[in-house]
């Protein structure tokens, strides 16, 4: 409830609004058709039951109310007293259109969301069951949350859809106790009583709109147009991102070890002489070779399916045995490839040729980089063209090989030797060898490799 002391004439008056039970308590009176009377707990029950009926058709409800003549002190036992009850104000909130969708996502993607609010129990419950939060939903008050204790209030969360009634420091206990729970916690709010709760949470957002300065200063992030599926896409960037960073890590970690398999092959049976690469070519291949499709794998649109899959878990880093598998097993199958090619070229008789085949099977190896692009599903199941940015990297590559190959001087600068068209089909087909093998790979973890540990709470 809230009361405003105003002058007039030459008297004070007290104006109150709140929540109707709450503001019904400080009442004595009534006014009715311009008169006013003793409120008897008969009307008192009368106006109980018609906010009950407004409340159960979503309606938010506020209780007014009023004193003539209030003396200093100005302070809430002085004043909140002896009130004169004028009447119930039902307003209607209607929720966004795509509330209803957004919280589906969420229910699909493994975020169970609260609904954490100053309004009556049976309002909070008709609007939870209008957007489609839960069919039966279970609802606590402020008043029992001050009934329990912290333990009581952590193993109540889980199972608790929403929270009526709340003042900032029952929403603060919620996100303390979600967050003890061990659940990753993202708080809105939007007025002056959120903030401390919006600043406990993992992650606190503010109302760009709508919202207090004070809750603005106090959250991690600020939604520009108050809109809950603007939390939602934001998640599923979050997802996007994370993915993407995993794929271009164990790209590039698969990739740098290949070249230190291919020389510790070649000096352990060949010796220093006849090394497979130069330090030229290791370096173009560092710079130019893997950075611009690694960026490319940073830009990934994403697999459709980032919303139907469980949170990961946070305990779990990039480097998980999922991924060390991939990236060893595709060092091994590159550098071991990428050997044989060089063996095959006779580097005894014609070292250049040799690492020049050896040189542009790695390069060509770069097509391995679209296979990366889910680290779960087949690259005929995501879709093979949808990356543009990698695919452009791969095309631009194209005219990069055969310029270091046959255009002098920059062949010159790598001392690359021209390669005979007989020996073109043994350097493609050794490069096509790496994305059948991934594709094999991701088989083989999604039948006998349980990724389950990847995932919060499976």
């Amino acid at each position: 409830m809230m009361t405003t002391v105003n002058k007039v004439g030459d008297e004070n008056w007290a104006f109150t609004k709140g929540a109707p039970e709450v503001v019904l308590e400080k009442c004595s009176h009534i006014m009715e058709d311009g008169n006013k009377k003793k409120l008897t707990s008969e009307k008192r029950e009368e106006i109980l039951e018609k906010n009950k009926e407004f409340a159960q058709n979503a309606l938010r409800v506020l209780s007014l109310a009023y004193r003539e003549d209030v003396e200093e002190p100005f302070d809430e036992e002085n004043v909140e007293k002896d009130l004169t009850f004028l009447g119930l104000a039902g307003m209607i909130d209607p929720p966004r259109k795509e509330v209803k969708e957004a919280i589906e996502r969420c229910e699909n993607a493994g975020i169970s969301v609260k609904m954490v609010t100053g309004d009556n129990p049976t309002t909070a419950k008709a609007i939870a069951t209008d957007i489609g939060l839960t069919d039966n939903p279970q609802v606590i008050t402020g008043q029992d949350i001050e009934e329990m204790s912290e333990e009581e209030l952590e193993e109540k969360v889980p199972e608790v859809d929403i929270y009526a009634r709340t003042k900032p420091e029952h929403k603060l206990g919620i996100v303390s106790a979600l967050k003890e729970d061990g659940e990753i916690v993202a708080m809105t709010g939007d007025g002056v009583n959120d903030a401390p709760a919006v600043k406990k949470a993992d992650v606190g957002i503010g109302m760009g709109i709508k919202g207090t300065d004070v809750t603005k200063e106090s959250a991690d992030m600020i939604l520009q147009d108050d809109n809950f599926e603007t939390i939602v896409g934001a998640v599923n960037d979050g997802r996007r991102i994370y993915d993407n960073i995993e794929k271009f890590t164990t790209y590039l970690v698969s990739r740098n070890f290949t070249e230190i398999i291919l020389i510790a092959l070649g000096i352990a049976l060949l010796g220093f002489e006849f090394l497979p690469l130069l330090a030229i070519q290791i370096l173009f291949l560092n710079v130019i070779g893997e950075e611009f499709p690694a960026i490319s794998l940073g830009l990934d649109p994403g697999s459709d399916n980032l919303m139907e899959r469980p949170p990961r878990n946070p305990d779990v880093g990039i480097l998980h045995k999922r991924n060390l598998f991939y990236m060893i097993a595709m060092a091994m199958v590159m550098g071991g490839t990428s050997f044989a090619v060089f063996m095959l070229s006779n580097p005894t008789e014609q070292i250049d040729l040799a690492r020049t085949t050896t040189f542009i099977t790695i390069m060509m190896m770069i097509i391995t980089a679209n296979h990366y692009r889910s680290l779960d599903d087949s690259i005929f199941e995501i879709g093979m063209f949808r990356n543009k940015w990698l695919l452009g990297a791969l095309i631009a590559l194209i005219p990069v090989i055969l310029a270091i190959t046959y255009i002098e001087p920059i062949a010159g600068i790598f001392d690359h030797q021209p390669i005979p068209l007989e020996l073109w089909p043994l350097l493609v087909a050794a490069a096509i060898v790496p994305p059948i093998c991934l594709e094999a790979l991701k088989k083989i973890t999604g039948k006998h490799m349980n990724t389950e540990y990847m995932y919060k709470n499976s």
